[in-house]
């Protein structure tokens, strides 16, 4: 018998598996149903019945006893199956996903490991102190609608309910889940919307909504979420008890690697009080640093508003006689937005990232030669970046507490004396109200939860670090962040501190030393925070550890720098990018998550997420993908394109430029001061001459008393 080659789908009951290769041969349905076997040389056979019922009662998946597939949890065993609603017209005419439909996660064979982006090659590689990989399976179970469902439409209760910050695509995301559910068949009054993140589930201030056709109409069209969100704890027995109480069984929750941690601690609570309930995530990150996952929606939305500010800061900076351009993006640990958008744009010089560590030193050799040789710069930086320069400055400045220094000499005596004793003095940053223009608009001022009241969880939103003294250790997800905890506008008392800090940094005359030295500390220390009151190495509510302000800081530290020879123009366009409506690539990416998290929610799927992967759609267990955020990879091919088309070197120390750079500057100042020792010189020799001069000059004749009387008068 000829076989065709297939290796994407699956038409028969039969697979015939090649022993040398994981390559799949397929025989047609045709061909199927009149043959009992087969056997060709070379070959062996395997029957696939066409339900699969046979689910071992400790919730351990049975799909591929043989398969190196990633297992998803389901709740089959404790579902009655019955056919789709959608079987009649088979699923509109575009057919059904099997259970048995996978997709291959490692889609690369690389020739060596001396290949781009060979390390982990059989795994997902995170960075950190050190490069981690973690291995996976082969396969991924694909998401979409299935020919048997578990869960009788007309009984289904649903409730919706979005985390964390805002991002692009939240109403799409809430408004195609609500429209799946009623094409599926759920009753209209039987889907809930949860009011401001997962504490809505219990509070008495704002009671869960009825999600219809008619009150979800549009809701596209415009940015940020109709539910409303909020970030922090929520107290997971407390919300498992209203979905029992209320009767759901399926729990959407959009969020990113904070909210799918949640979604998981409800999963594992729903469990332990043998709770049934299917509990979808669905990857919510602005920042893309999701494991696994291709593209989160929102990401690319950003992006494209990403480029309006750096075309912003080009135009300014290209338009002022020594510009320079500076634009904070997102990117809390992984500096996806300021990556592709720098490449997008094509106007940036410089790019940073948390991934990649730079020197100050080196980024303003950097920037130097760009400003000589174009006469103007752009610089991008993610929020993450240069978080250890920032570290050592406010260590520094925590220990010897004698004030702020106001001048560049100072600036710099403070960086390049880097480790050593003589780190006595850091950067005070101008707040809001400033008086420059620039604001920032990411603030940290939130208290943080210990570690007995929240699991803390990752990434980018972490939009809810959940109390919970039975699931608290079965969410095993470790403890990251992407941005920050609170984005309320300065205080007051911040504020009125920050504007008397820039105008004592403003002033020319050198700042005298505050009497107590503990106040100076404490000052010098709010002044590295972005507001203003909350510690460098303290966390938020959600676990996210609070960051210092890399663009206060970088815009301050370049008008020292370059002090009466650079324009510079700093933009954070945050909050702009935050609550755009969504772009068009991400609207159709949201309707497609909508529709999947509902379809594997009615396949009987729970604790997993939906997600692009190599390009297809799967369901992903929860616990994997929060285990660390994605993050760019130093020594891949998209950041190595970046600094090939934007000629970025290294802006690590190099001690040959370091030592060529110092003897320069050595020469220089001994050239200036070798100046101002010959105009000395020159001044003491003419007031010498005019000394002498004076005391060679014969006195003058006395006046007749006549003229005596006549000045007199």
């Amino acid at each position: 018998i000829h076989v065709p080659p297939c290796r994407s789908t699956r038409k028969g009951k039969y697979i015939v598996r090649q022993h040398v290769s994981a390559s799949r041969r397929i025989i047609p349905r045709s061909l199927s149903e009149h043959i009992d076997g087969v056997a060709i040389s070379g070959y062996d056979t395997q029957h696939f019945p066409d339900s699969y019922t046979h689910l071992s009662a400790d919730n351990e998946e049975t799909y591929y006893p043989d398969e190196d597939v990633l297992e998803v949890r389901h709740l089959r065993d404790r579902l009655v199956p019955r056919p789709s609603p959608y079987i009649n017209t088979n699923n509109m005419g575009g057919g059904f996903v099997g259970d048995r439909d996978k997709i291959r996660l490692h889609t690369v064979e690389f020739e060596s490991s001396d290949s781009a982006g060979a390390f982990c090659s059989d795994g997902m590689a995170t960075v950190g102190d050190e490069d981690t990989c973690i291995l996976l399976p082969e396969w991924a179970i694909r998401c979409g609608p299935r020919r048997t469902i578990f869960y009788n439409p007309q009984e289904v209760s649903a409730a919706v309910v979005t985390c964390g910050g805002l991002c692009p695509g939240l109403n799409d995301v809430v408004q195609n889940v609500v429209y799946t559910l009623l094409d599926y068949g759920v009753p209209p009054d039987n889907i809930l919307g949860i009011r401001f993140g997962l504490r809505g589930f219990y509070s008495r201030e704002h009671k869960p909504i009825q999600l219809t056709a008619q009150n979800v109409d549009g809701i596209h069209l415009t940015g940020g979420t109709v539910l409303g969100t909020s970030r922090g704890g929520a107290t997971v027995k407390e919300i498992v008890s209203r979905i029992s109480l209320w009767g759901l069984n399926m729990v959407f929750v959009v969020g990113g690697n904070g909210g799918n941690a949640a979604a998981h601690a409800i999963a594992e609570e729903c469990e332990s009080q043998q709770v049934n309930c299917s509990v979808i995530g669905i990857p919510k990150s602005i920042d893309n640093d999701i494991l696994l996952i291709d593209r989160c929606f929102g990401f690319e939305t950003a992006v494209e508003e990403a480029q309006r500010a750096l075309m912003a800061a080009k135009v300014e900076a290209r338009s002022a006689h020594n510009g320079l351009g500076l634009v904070k993006l997102m990117g809390r640990q992984s500096g996806f937005i300021a990556m592709q958008a720098s490449m997008a744009a094509g106007v940036v010089d410089v790019c940073l990232i948390p991934e990649i560590p730079f020197s100050l030193r080196a980024l303003t050799r950097h920037v130097r030669r760009i400003m000589a040789r174009q006469g103007h710069c752009v610089v991008c930086a993610a929020e993450g970046a240069g978080q250890d320069i920032l570290a050592k400055l406010n260590e520094a400045a925590e220990k010897s507490g004698n004030g702020f220094f106001t001048h560049a000499q100072e600036l710099k005596a403070a960086i390049s004396a880097g480790g050593e004793e003589r780190r006595d003095v850091a950067l005070q940053n101008k707040g809001d109200g400033g008086g420059d223009g620039s604001y920032n608009s990411n603030s940290n001022n939130s208290k943080s939860s210990t570690p007995n009241e929240a699991v803390h969880n990752t990434g980018n939103d972490a939009s809810a670090a959940v109390v919970s003294s039975s699931s608290s250790s079965s969410s095993s997800s470790s403890s990251s962040s992407s941005h920050s905890s609170s984005q309320t506008l300065t205080s007051p008392a911040a504020a009125s501190q920050s504007a008397a800090a820039a105008a004592a940094f403003a002033s020319s005359s050198s700042l005298s030393p505050p009497s107590s030295s503990s106040s100076a500390s404490a000052d010098v220390v709010a002044a590295l925070t972005s507001e203003g009151g909350a510690r460098p190495r303290a966390t938020d509510a959600s676990g996210n550890p609070v960051l210092l302000d890399i663009g206060l800081f970088l815009r301050d530290y370049f008008k020292s720098e370059f002090k009466d020879v650079a324009d510079v123009k700093y933009i954070d366009p945050s909050y702009m990018i935050r609550s755009t409506p969504t772009a068009s690539s991400d609207r159709v990416l949201c309707k497609v998550l909508g529709q999947n998290a509902v379809h594997s929610a009615f396949a009987g799927f729970t604790d997993t997420t939906v997600g692009l992967v190599n390009m297809h759609y799967v369901m992903l267990p929860i616990p994997t993908i929060i285990q660390a955020p994605r993050r760019v990879n130093p020594s891949g091919r998209r950041w190595n394109r970046l600094v090939a088309a934007i000629g970025q070197p290294s802006l690590l120390d190099n001690p040959y430029e370091d030592a060529v750079e110092d003897a320069a500057a050595a020469a220089e100042a001994e050239a200036a001061e070798a100046k101002v020792a010959a105009a000395a010189a020159a001044a003491a020799a003419a007031a010498a001459a005019a000394a002498a001069e004076l005391e060679n000059k014969p006195a003058p004749p006395p006046l007749p008393p006549t003229a005596v009387i006549r000045v007199a008068a």
